[in-house]
C-alpha cells in the first residue's frame, strides 16, 4: 500500500516543480522558480509580493532572451563570470555542509577565552587615531625620516605640506575587542604620537595614535561577542582540517609553473 502513496507523492512534487505559470516567447517559467524566489526573499526578512516577484522573473527572461539574441552567451568573459559564480556556489555549499557540525561553545568556553584575552575584555582600550590619506607618491622616502620624528597633528601636516603632498584628514576610533591578535601586538608597542603607515590600493594611510583609554568590559557584556569569536575559530579550523585532507587525497599538478604561489 506504501508504494503506490510513495509515487502519487513524487508524482505530486514533480508536478509543482514544473507547474508552468509563464511564458516569455515560449521559455518557460516554473512555480518552483517562483517559490525559491518567494522563500529567499521571505527568508531575508522581506514581505514578497508574488505577482511582483513573477513580473521580475518575467523582466528576467527577457534580459536573458535579449542576451542570447546578442550572443553574449558565446562571449569569453561571461562564459568565464558564469563558471566562476558556479564554483563559488558549489565550494559555498561546501563549506556550508562541512561547518554544520560545527558545536556551540558552552559557557565555560567563554569564561576561558574572556580570561586568556583580557587586553580585549577586561582590559579593553579604545584608540583614537589622526588619520592622513594619500595617493601613491614617488617621494615618499624624502620624508618618512621626518614623520618618524613627528609626534603631532600639526607636525606631520607641515611634513607631508612641505612634500607637496595634497591628502585628506579624518579621525578613526578603533576598540581592542573587535581586532585581531597581530594588531593588538602592533598597537600595545605604540606610543601617543606614534605614526602607523598603511599601503592601501590608492596610495598612503598614516595613521598617528593621540590617545589610548581603558574601558573594561565585563563577562556579561562579553559573552556574545565571545561566543561568535570562538564559534568563527571553530568554523575556520574545521575548514582547514577538511581542506588539508581533501588535498592529501587529491592529486594536484602545477601545470604552469608561473602561476605557482611565490613566483
Amino acid at each position: 500500500m506504501a508504494v503506490p502513496l510513495l509515487s502519487a507523492c513524487n508524482q505530486s512534487h514533480q508536478n509543482d516543480a514544473t507547474q508552468v505559470v509563464a511564458k516569455v516567447d515560449g521559455v518557460e517559467i516554473t512555480v518552483h522558480q517562483l517559490n525559491y524566489l518567494m522563500a529567499k526573499l521571505s527568508a531575508e526578512g522581506k514581505t514578497p509580493n508574488k505577482k511582483d516577484v513573477l513580473d521580475d522573473l518575467i523582466n528576467q527572461q527577457l534580459l536573458i532572451n535579449q542576451a542570447i539574441k546578442n550572443k553574449v552567451d558565446q562571449d569569453p568573459n561571461v562564459l568565464m563570470q558564469v563558471e566562476m559564480s558556479k564554483r563559488q556556489i558549489y565550494s559555498q555549499d561546501s563549506i556550508a555542509r562541512i561547518v554544520k557540525g560545527v558545536s556551540a561553545p558552552e559557557l565555560a568556553d567563554v569564561k576561558k577565552y574572556y580570561e586568556q584575552h583580557a587586553e580585549q575584555f577586561s582590559n579593553r582600550t579604545k584608540y583614537k587615531f589622526h588619520a592622513f590619506l594619500f595617493s601613491n607618491v614617488k617621494n615618499f622616502d624624502s620624508f618618512s625620516a621626518d614623520l618618524e620624528k613627528s609626534t603631532t597633528i600639526e607636525q606631520t601636516q607641515k611634513v607631508l605640506a612641505d612634500a607637496a603632498v595634497k591628502f585628506d584628514e579624518r579621525d578613526i576610533e578603533v576598540s581592542t575587542e573587535l581586532l585581531p591578535s597581530e594588531m593588538l601586538a602592533q598597537l600595545t608597542k605604540m606610543k601617543v604620537g606614534d605614526i602607523k603607515v598603511i599601503r592601501t590600493q590608492a596610495g598612503y594611510e598614516l595613521d598617528q595614535l593621540m590617545s589610548r583609554q581603558i574601558t573594561p568590559l565585563d563577562f556579561a557584556q562579553s559573552i556574545d561577542l565571545i561566543k561568535s569569536k570562538i564559534g568563527a575559530e571553530r568554523v575556520r579550523e574545521k575548514i582547514d582540517t577538511e581542506l588539508k585532507d581533501y588535498r592529501k587525497q587529491a592529486k594536484i599538478e602545477y601545470v604552469d609553473s608561473s602561476a605557482t604561489v611565490g613566483k
